[in-house]
């Protein structure tokens, strides 16, 4: 997570994200544990050492800035990996970009 932080801290938002625990918690991995909010535009993303999360509060064309973030998630975290929950991945929802200007 540091490194991520280093490669993209200056290009996008980062903040940090405690997510608090006790005994009762049922977690599969530690690394489950998000710690990293990453925000663009209008994408956002929530990041784990194993998984991550690109999400959008309100939908919205995506923007240059926004695709940058989509295609460092998509590189970082590749699709080919095993999961002990494969109920948990949905595929991609088709998406429109913004017009860039002339």
């Amino acid at each position: 997570m540091d490194e991520v932080k280093r490669e993209i801290g200056e290009v996008f938002d980062i903040k940090p994200l405690y997510v608090p625990t006790d005994d009762r918690d049922i977690v599969l991995s530690q690394f489950e544990r998000e710690e990293l909010r990453v925000k663009a535009d209008t994408l956002s993303a929530r990041l784990a050492k194993m998984r991550a999360v690109l999400y959008q509060k309100d939908a919205a064309p995506l923007t240059d800035r926004d695709l940058k973030l989509r295609k460092y998630i998509l590189e970082l975290y590749p699709k080919d990996r095993a999961t002990p929950l494969s109920l948990g991945i949905q595929k991609e929802p088709k998406f429109t970009m913004t017009e860039k200007a002339p």
